[in-house]
């Protein structure tokens, strides 16, 4: 993965204990495009109509609690246009739209054209992710034009990602997307209390508009990533370890100082163990992270009655 770029905002984040003014981070990324090898298939055989005649399928499964907007859900609901939807009391609250346009299934397949799903990983850092397979395009006079694109929403901190991959696109098209926009709506909020935040200006230098009916300049290429996230590495501050990671981000090496330390795990975000180090009360310890693939890494520090996470980015 490389050219990141990071764009901030100012938000609210609240939690079961906690409720403070934090940095959102969207992060421009690239990486290759892999469909889900594993998956349960949304069920399309009864979907619910929107105010706008768009199909939504109902109460998908995310496998843990995931919290946007300052409210938690452990369901969405998927539309076939290419959002999210997360649905409180009967009331649509929250949204994230991914791809966002007048989807179909391409050549009038539902098979060859499925939205799938799966939640991965070990509890505390697993990930819902949710894919829509060969969507074509309502308004392609010639139907040849068609799009993958992922969803992935991490209960470690509650980030997400959109994922795109294999948009064949004609450059002549201008009519694909809503109101003529050169590109779809890509972006999160709340519909209940009007904050939209969603992506504008070049695909590889998005903007974060606090506005409705935006669009990028141009439809973003094959392995584009867009990664919006709510921690930095201060997450566990109420912890009883004392313990600073610099830099961060980092490009490989980093220097973890604390103290009456007796272990040191990292995680990838896939909750997989990949180093740990049995550290006996020593105050600095210098772990190079060069030969893993640049991402969120999950440090836990553990004392003989704590443990701490914190968040670390490789780039």
């Amino acid at each position: 993965m490389n050219s990141r770029i990071y764009l901030s905002i100012v938000g609210l984040i609240c939690s079961t204990n906690l409720c403070w003014s934090q940095v959102y981070t969207v992060t421009y990324d690239t990486a290759a495009y892999s469909s889900l090898s594993t998956f349960y298939i949304v069920d399309e055989s009864n979907p619910e109509l929107d105010a706008s005649s768009n199909e939504l399928y109902n109460n998908i499964p995310i496998g843990f609690t995931f919290e946007i907007e300052g409210e938690s859900f452990d369901s969405l609901i998927v539309a076939e246009t290419g959002y999210v939807r997360f649905r409180s009391s009967g009331i649509d609250r929250s949204y994230i739209s991914m791809f966002e346009c007048q989807l179909e299934d391409f050549n009038g397949s539902p098979a060859a054209s499925p939205i799938v799903y799966y939640t991965e990983g070990l509890p505390g850092n697993r990930i819902f992710k949710c894919e829509f397979i060969n969507k074509g395009f309502v308004n392609d006079f010639e139907k040849n034009d068609f799009v993958h694109f992922q969803l992935w929403l991490y209960e470690n901190c509650n980030d997400f990602e959109v994922r795109i991959g294999y948009p064949t696109i004609e450059a002549s098209e201008f009519d694909l997307f809503y109101n003529n926009n050169p590109a779809p709506l890509i972006g999160y909020g709340n519909s209940q209390a009007a904050n939209y935040y969603e992506l504008s200006g070049e695909y590889s230098l998005p903007q974060l508009l606090s506005a409705a009916g935006n669009s990028l300049s141009s439809v973003p290429p094959n392995g584009t990533v867009y990664n919006y996230t709510k921690c930095t590495a201060d997450i566990g501050e109420t912890s009883s370890i004392d313990m600073t990671i610099a830099p961060n981000p980092t490009e490989g090496l980093i220097v973890i100082s604390a103290s009456e330390l007796s272990r040191i795990d990292i995680l990838n975000m896939q909750g997989q163990l990949i180093i740990s180090h049995l550290v006996q009360g020593i105050e600095t310890l210098e772990i190079d992270l060069s030969k893993f693939e640049n991402g969120i890494y999950l440090i836990n520090a553990y004392s003989e009655d704590s443990m701490e996470t914190k968040k670390i980015i490789k780039q």
